[in-house]
This record gives structure tokens, sequence and C-alpha cells, in this order.
């Protein structure tokens, strides 16, 4: 009988655990937005639309993980982008922003898609 080597399961116990963190996540991603209609909608339309942006890119796209409390104050918990002058202009925007009709929310992620 042969013996399946120590490295390959292990390797196939880190591969499956990976797949199912990037399952998890990309399912927390598509529910999360979906949980907080009416804070996303408010939120993306504070943020606006840079006017910077000439052309559509997969660098203009940002990832904001952001969290909402009763008064409305919206807490920027992390922010990932790949072009620093939008990812700036995100975080200011959102640290300007002071939601009007507000409902506490838990972390959620915000994925803001800047097209022409």
């Amino acid at each position: 009988m042969k013996s399946i080597p120590f490295k390959l399961i292990v390797l196939s116990v880190l591969f499956s655990a990976l797949a199912g963190a990037t399952f998890a996540n990309s399912v927390k991603e598509s529910t999360e937005t979906k949980v907080y209609p009416n804070v996303t909608q408010q939120l993306t339309e504070a943020i606006g639309f840079p006017g910077f942006i000439r052309s559509n890119s997969e660098e203009n796209i940002v990832k904001a993980m952001l969290q909402v409390d009763t008064t409305g104050k919206v807490s920027l918990l992390e922010l990932n982008a790949s072009n620093p002058e939008l990812k700036r202009y995100v975080e200011e925007q959102i640290n300007r922003i002071h939601l009007k009709t507000a409902e506490a929310t838990t972390p959620f992620l915000l994925t803001l898609k800047f097209q022409l």
C-alpha cells in the first residue's frame, strides 16, 4: 500500500481552506452590500464621481469597509484601491459624510466602480 506524502496532504488542506475562505469572502461581499441598500445608496450618492477619471480601468475600483452608527456617523475601517489619487478622493469624501436617515450597521463592504 502506497502512502500519500505528508506535503501533499498539507497542501490539499491549505488549498481547501483557501478556497473556502475565498468563497466565504465573495458571499460576504455580495450579500453585505444588499443588507443596507438605503445606506449604500446614500453613501454612493454622497461620494459622487471624481472629475479626474478620464478612462475606464480596473484601477477605478475602490473597496471600503464601513460601519455606520445610529447618529449617521460613517466610520471607515479599511480602504483598498490601486489608484492612490482615487483612494485619497474616496477617503476624503467618506470622512465628510454624515447620513441623514441612519440605521446602525455592522461592518460591511462597499465596492465602488467608477466608470465613464
